[in-house]
């Protein structure tokens, strides 16, 4: 049974990222214990900057999806932007090579998610967690 999702559609710009993530993180922590709602706002940031930076190359025209859903003590994510996909070196972290210079986004990515990945050329960002739900949400 799915017990949450947020599901929104940004322009590719930073301010509009962080404004999100802020969001997402007031409404998850209903939902989840305030450190899982933490991690998965820096998550989602790094994952948005990355879209935003390299997919969509700072362009506002470009459009960023971010749409995340709690079910069974799985939290689900996946983020897409209209780019063009992003820079090369996201499948050797992917694949669990150390980042290399500047990408430590990448790596914190691993530290805070059980599994992530990419798909068209990097354009798709996808990743799970498992947590504890809270009994009572409000």
């Amino acid at each position: 049974m799915k017990v949450f999702q947020f599901t929104r559609k940004i322009r590719a710009l930073l301010t509009e990222a962080d404004t999100l993530c802020s969001q997402l993180r007031q409404v998850l922590t209903s939902y989840v214990d305030p450190s899982v709602g933490f991690e998965t706002e820096l998550v989602c940031r790094e994952a948005l900057t990355n879209s935003i930076e390299h997919g969509c190359r700072l362009d506002p025209s470009r459009t960023v999806v971010v749409d995340l859903f709690l079910s069974d003590g799985l939290l689900t994510g996946q983020i897409q932007d209209d780019g063009e996909g992003l820079y090369s070196g996201s499948e050797e972290v992917a694949q669990g090579a150390a980042p290399k210079a500047g990408g430590n986004g990448l790596w914190l990515i691993r530290e805070y998610t059980d599994q992530f990945g990419f798909k068209e050329n990097g354009r798709i960002f996808t990743f799970q967690k498992k947590v504890q739900e809270r009994r009572q949400h409000g």
